[in-house]
């Protein structure tokens, strides 16, 4: 019977992968001049670190720029993992760590990533999700990506005054930064990638 049940469950989980893969690329080249592809195992098991990989497109027609850190205070990051069940209900998160310290330098010129049309750049090594979660049994996951990017820029008016520049006063940008401000805020959510949990 089991050798039976394993073909079938395994031809769903690829039918079902390729139709929300379809829908979620789809709402993200609605919404955002970037694409998140991600990809990783199919078959997790309890305890194990699970290794996920991702690619970024940039699907607009014309340059984006970003970068895979926030900077300031960044306690998040640029990315987020999500772990649903099959209704799309989020699991249950870990008692979170108290008295840490987000603040960190601001994002450098030289980190920041120029993607042409069409361009697509592989982000750095991905945490755990599911050090963010915890699975209440075995069964089939959903996993997805979200990355979140506002480029800050603090400048001076030159009679003392500072504020941040905005998207609108960048006209020409002289700097990938300055690029990063023009191109505004980066959301992006990633394909939904199926899993199962199994002991």
């Amino acid at each position: 019977m089991r050798r039976v049940i394993w073909p079938v469950a395994a031809l769903c989980l690829v039918l079902v992968s390729a139709g929300e893969a379809s829908r979620s690329q789809t709402l993200a080249r609605a919404s955002s001049p970037l694409e998140l592809q991600i990809s990783g195992p199919r078959l997790i098991h309890r305890g194990e670190k699970l290794q996920f990989k991702a690619v970024v497109v940039n699907r607009s027609q014309r340059p984006v720029a970003f970068a895979f850190r926030q900077g300031g205070w960044d306690c998040d990051g640029v990315f987020r993992w999500t772990i649903t069940d099959t209704a799309d209900r989020l699991l249950p998160t870990p008692e979170p760590v108290r008295g840490i310290c987000c603040l960190t330098s601001a994002v450098r010129e030289d980190e920041i990533v120029v993607l042409q049309p069409g361009e697509k750049r592989e982000t750095p090594e991905l945490s755990d999700p599911s050090d963010f979660y915890r699975f209440p049994g075995n069964g089939f996951y959903r996993v997805r990506l979200r990355l979140v990017f506002l480029a800050e820029v603090l400048m001076n008016d030159g009679r003392g005054h500072y504020h941040y520049l905005a998207p609108e006063e960048v006209s020409e940008p002289k700097s990938n930064l300055e690029l990063a401000v023009k191109s505004g805020r980066i959301d992006v959510t990633s394909n939904t990638w199926n899993v199962y949990l199994a002991d």
